[in-house]
Parts: structure tokens; C-alpha cells; sequence
């Protein structure tokens, strides 16, 4: 199955990018669930592209 490049980005209070980490995933799920690791103290956003897929926010 091919891969499928995707982008998530952790974020600061004000919604500023400040890390990106570039995932290469077989689907879409997949991709949700590595954003969804991704996130500790900060929101993170999962793109494709252009488009926004999903964002994840920290539990307090």
C-alpha cells in the first residue's frame, strides 16, 4: 500500500506553528492516531496539503 504524506504541527496559545513533524502513513486513521501521540502541553493540527484534517487538543 502506498504511503500517504501528511503534516502535523504543534502550536502555541495564539495558534502559531512551532514544530513540524512530517508523517508518512498508509491511511488517513493512521495519521489521526500518530497526531494524537503527538500531543502533551500543546493543541497539535493534522494536515494534508492545504487542508486541515483534525486538530487535538491536550487533556488537562
Amino acid at each position: 500500500m502506498p504511503l500517504k504524506y501528511y503534516q502535523a504541527f504543534e502550536l502555541t496559545a495564539k495558534d502559531e506553528a512551532i514544530t513540524r513533524i512530517d508523517l508518512h502513513c498508509t491511511s488517513l486513521e493512521d495519521a489521526k492516531e500518530r497526531a494524537k501521540q503527538l500531543v502533551q502541553d500543546r493543541p497539535v493540527e493534522l494536515w494534508e496539503g492545504p487542508m486541515r484534517i483534525a486538530r487535538f487538543e491536550p487533556v488537562n
